[in-house]
């Protein structure tokens, strides 16, 4: 932003689009910058650099009249540029508002904090603002302008029409007139508008959540935030500009520990910070020309040559080196490895996009699984992860840790292969035996559709326990621990806010009993868990005031209210499966279910895998709709905005059926479930050709289920019922929660 003496301006050319990144775009923008800075609490040599790739420029020959400075023109990077330039002004806006925190603080650490927040006040709005020269003042222009603005040393020659520009106009006016606010000006294009408006105010909001709060929990970013008491470690307080206003060491040990003991000061330091972080170490690759035909040869090259080196990929030169030095690589446990890491990943993937993906994915859990560490997807990151945490074993240990090392990767990559992958899943059957397999891939396939990968480092600790011991029933009973834990846990809160944090946790932090966290740790010296206390520890985290589940009548008063057909399938389905799994409908109450003087039967087999991946009941179906139809339903049911998505009123379909049939009244969608449950040929036909008449057509794929024998026996219950209405849900609700906790509750050690 600052190159050529600080008079540099970029041009967004003509035929460029508008700006248009979408939110999920500067979310992981934020986050590989976010990240970056995060691991400065956690680095012991270099700075964590983030790298945010090429922006390729041409150096305009034509200049505006009078525009002296360098006028560069944008042929790829402008997305980039653009939202970099909207977070420089985010953090000049949020310091400016919080600027006064300091008030606490002793006065000279408050004026060497406060000279900091100046400073890097300054260099931001430099990133935002440039300044041009003439009789001897200095008139801004904005950083980004677009074909047919007009920069200019004085107001009258100058003129900002495209949006871009014109913010940063009005922002540097809101900056050196000290404006109390800054609101995005409005203009005519509206689409233009609500874009650029909407990713300024997210990109405020995460970096308030994030930096200033401190609440990584409650921000739409996955990234970590470090405490005050990482302001003393080395790489952070390199980010001071202003700390040799101290001339004594002492003075500044001194004023770093009053910070590093401040909450109140805290989240503007860590703003100064992430700013310093920003114009410092986030680089760009700048390619320039005065050439615009060479820039666009420059742009195609660097688009064609296929993806990027993975980091696994940057990584095996180091470990074929150290091999080499011992007793050669060839042949070695380490080639082995690195050997079953390309098949797994082969074996899934084959497109090297998702290749480089799956990479990330693994390395991820790798580091939580080793150290319990949070590693970005970043792919810097994790290269330098790679090579810091090789290089940190020690040399008395080196030969049997190292390739200990390299061995763990590949077991991720192989439990990746085979428990989380549908391929890999379904073929389990040859490495378990009969007894604990069905429930295994049943586990398996629920943790994964529920996109919980941060369930495999835990798991996969008990797995590699197995793969030594034989130990197939631990493995089993942790297995079944988390997936009871996450079942639970979701059907209380919906979402999934703060459960990856909890997971994380397990892996990092020492747990209540004592011992080690559940990471392996880098020399593989942390002791197992016994599944029992890994059941103790996640009771403890759902058992904490925010969620309070100690048992089930305080689960079932949580999980009767939560709408969950808007979170989850999988948990849905989950808890219809497990309600349902050797029940009965009560003869005593029409429509429930009861395990009273039920005998166990295939039939009423559900906690099986072949049903979870059959078609017979894979749509999860509103049973009174989701929008009042007008077809006599219950006005109760609509009273309260949640009851009609609870589990209550959900039922499991072969798929989804004709709009006609969802919205229709529940005396004519008894007739189309009749049919669904019909026990005999003349039963079923009877009740085909009753439902046919009422106007109801069934999907061919639907008949043919029903043609082969395929009855829905989880529908026998709510077939039997007379009214369904606002009552009656409530009643399915606490019914079908009671029947699923027998099920799933034992498996995380509560009574059932």
């Amino acid at each position: 932003m600052t190159s050529h003496s600080g008079n540099a301006g970029f041009k967004i050319p003509e035929y460029q689009r508008n700006y248009d990144w979408s939110k999920e775009k500067v979310k992981r923008l934020m986050e590989d910058c976010l990240n970056g800075f995060y691991y400065l609490s956690r680095s012991k040599e270099d700075t964590p650099f983030t790298f945010l790739g090429t922006i390729i420029l041409v150096t305009e020959k034509s200049k505006e009249s009078s525009f002296d400075g360098t006028s560069l023109a944008v042929v790829d990077g402008q997305q980039r540029l653009t939202t970099l330039v909207l977070i420089c002004c985010a953090l000049i806006e949020k310091i400016v508002e919080v600027s006064n925190d300091t008030h606490e603080l002793s006065p000279k650490t408050k004026s060497w904090i406060d000279n900091e927040v100046e400073f890097h006040r300054e260099v931001l709005f430099q990133c935002t603002t440039g300044q041009l020269q003439g009789r001897g003042q200095s008139f801004p222009f904005p950083r980004i302008v677009r074909d047919g603005d007009s920069r200019a040393r004085s107001h009258h020659d100058s003129e900002y029409r495209s949006m871009i520009s014109h913010i940063l106009w009005e922002f540097a006016k809101f900056y050196r007139e000290e404006i109390p606010k800054f609101e995005i000006p409005s203009r005519s294009d509206k689409a233009k508008h609500e874009r650029i408006s909407s990713n300024y105010n997210y990109i405020k909001e995460q970096l308030s959540l994030i930096l200033y709060n401190g609440d990584e929990e409650a921000a739409d970013l996955e990234s970590e935030v470090f405490g005050a008491g990482s302001f003393k470690v080395r790489a952070v307080k390199e980010f001071f500009e202003k700390i040799g206003v101290f001339s004594e060491d002492s003075e500044r040990d001194r004023a770093l520990d009053e910070i590093s003991k401040s909450d109140s000061v805290a989240g503007l330091i860590r703003l100064v910070l992430f700013s310093s972080y920003l114009t410092q170490a986030v680089v760009i690759t700048r390619v320039e020309t005065d050439d615009e035909n060479a820039a666009f040869d420059i742009f195609d090259a660097l688009n064609t040559t296929g993806e990027p080196l993975t980091a696994l990929e940057t990584f095996k030169p180091k470990v074929i080196q150290y091999e080499n030095r011992a007793s050669g690589y060839n042949g070695s446990v380490s080639q082995q490895d690195f050997e079953r890491i390309d098949g797994c990943i082969d074996e899934v993937f084959v497109d090297p996009t998702k290749k480089q993906k799956e990479t990330k994915e693994v390395l991820v859990s790798f580091a939580l699984f080793l150290v319990g560490e949070k590693l970005p997807y970043d792919l810097s990151l994790q290269r330098n992860f790679l090579r810091a945490r090789f290089d940190s074993i020690p040399d008395e240990e080196s030969p049997r840790l190292r390739r200990r090392f390299v061995d763990s990767i590949a077991d991720i990559s192989e439990f990746r292969a085979r428990y989380w992958h549908s391929k890999g899943i379904d073929s389990l059957n040859s490495f378990h035996g009969e007894r604990n397999v069905d429930v295994i891939k049943l586990c398996c396939s629920f943790i994964a559709d529920t996109g919980t990968s941060l369930a495999i480092p835990i798991i996969a600790r008990y797995w590699t326990q197995y793969n030594r011991d034989g130990d197939e029933d631990q493995f089993v009973r942790a297995l079944k621990a988390i997936t009871a834990f996450l079942l639970l846990r979701r059907s209380v809160t919906g979402g999934t806010g703060g459960i990856d944090t909890e997971l994380r946790n397990i892996m990092e932090k020492k747990p209540n009993f004592g011992g080690d966290p559940l990471c392996t740790g880098i020399k593989h010296d942390h002791k197992l868990w016994g599944v029992e206390n890994l059941k103790k520890e996640l009771r403890l985290s759902l058992g904490k005031t925010k969620l309070g589940i100690v048992d089930k009548e305080s689960w079932v008063n949580k999980a009767r209210y939560v709408p969950l057909a808007n979170h989850s399938r999988a948990i849905c389905r989950f808890l219809l499966f497990s309600a349902a799994h050797n029940s009965r409908e009560s003869s005593s109450h029409s429509g429930l279910l009861t395990r009273e003087e039920v005998r166990p039967s295939d039939e009423l087999d559900f906690i099986n895998y072949d049903i979870w991946r059959s078609e017979k009941y894979a749509t999860v179906e509103h049973v009174a709709p989701d929008s009042d139809s007008g077809s006599g339903w219950d006005d109760g049911i609509y009273r309260e905005p949640y009851l009609r998505h609870t589990i209550g009123n959900l039922v499991l379909l072969p798929q989804k059926e004709n709009s006609s049939v969802g919205n229709a009244s529940w005396p004519k969608k008894k007739l189309f479930y009749s049919a669904l449950v019909a026990k005999t040929d003349p039963e079923l036909n009877e009740a085909l050709a009753r439902a046919r008449k009422e106007g109801f057509q069934f999907k061919k794929k639907t008949e043919d289920l029903l043609s082969n024998g395929s009855r829905l026996h989880m529908l026998d219950a709510v077939n039997k019922v007379d009214e369904w209405n606002e009552q009656f849900i409530e009643e399915r609700n606490c019914n079908t929660l009671n029947r699923s906790w027998e099920v799933i509750g034992p498996w995380l050690g509560y009574d059932s």
